[in-house]
């Protein structure tokens, strides 16, 4: 019987082995929703694990990684598809984008933010648009949005983390040219 350091060691091995060309197959399959890769990438190697701590004998651990990966991707393109179909435009909400950014931690004039704010927008995903418009401008809960989008309350929240530290990025290259 092994052990669970043995186990994770050759989880370990298998990953490092494999996860350069899984990636590359998520690129791939993925190259239309990017945002979905390292959630891909992250989910192959939850299941890997799983598998080896379960004691899954892999008789072809190569040929077992990328059937997984593939039906992940699979589950992940249809996710997107769905949330695609979920997506809210900014035109179509029939208003200003009113957003704070407050969480920026700039300290700028009213007026220079007021103007960044439909640059930074315009730099974001479509789906990240989306986000922004549900959580600012409706006010919607997380658990609110994530039945809108098909996802869970967790992915939306660290997708919402996530796009702060981009905009926050963002604006701090835009209000360069400010200065």
């Amino acid at each position: 019987m092994s052990t669970d350091t043995e186990n994770m060691d050759f989880c370990e091995a298998l990953w490092n082995e494999y996860e350069p060309k899984l990636r590359q197959l998520c690129q791939y399959k993925l190259a239309s929703c990017p945002e979905e890769i390292d959630e891909a990438i992250g989910d192959a190697y939850l299941a890997l694990c799983s598998a080896v701590s379960n004691g899954t004998e892999l008789k072809n651990p190569k040929a077992w990684l990328f059937t997984i990966t593939n039906n992940i991707i699979k589950l992940k393109y249809t996710e997107h598809n769905e949330r695609k179909k979920n997506l809210v435009s900014f035109e179509s909400v029939g208003c200003k984008l009113y957003y704070d950014i407050d969480f920026i931690d700039i300290k700028f004039t009213d007026e220079v933010l007021y103007q960044i704010k439909d640059e930074i927008y315009n730099e974001l995903l479509p789906a990240e648009q989306t986000l922004l418009i549900l959580i600012y401008t409706k006010k919607l809960k997380y658990k609110e949005i994530a039945r809108i989008l098909h996802s869970t309350e967790k992915a939306v929240k660290q997708k919402h983390y996530r796009l702060k530290r981009k905009i926050k990025q963002i604006a701090k290259e835009k209000l360069k040219n400010y200065n």
